[in-house]
């Protein structure tokens, strides 16, 4: 996708000494890890189903 899907501080126990920007980072990169596929699919059945769409719309045309 272009990014990392893992933070550099993903090893680090942010509850003691983190602070708190990394924190935040890591709560990012923990929603980006699991929305990420989320978003693929959604992306991928979209297109798919406009594929579709599209297909039925050349063959109605080739039949006339």
């Amino acid at each position: 996708m272009g990014f990392p899907l893992r933070s550099e501080f993903a090893n680090e126990n942010h509850g003691e000494a983190g602070s708190s920007e990394q924190c935040i980072d890591h709560r990012t990169d923990q929603t980006t890890f699991l929305l990420a596929p989320i978003i693929t699919d959604l992306i991928r059945n979209t297109k798919r189903e406009l594929y579709d769409v599209q297909q039925d719309v050349l063959e109605i045309l080739d039949l006339e």
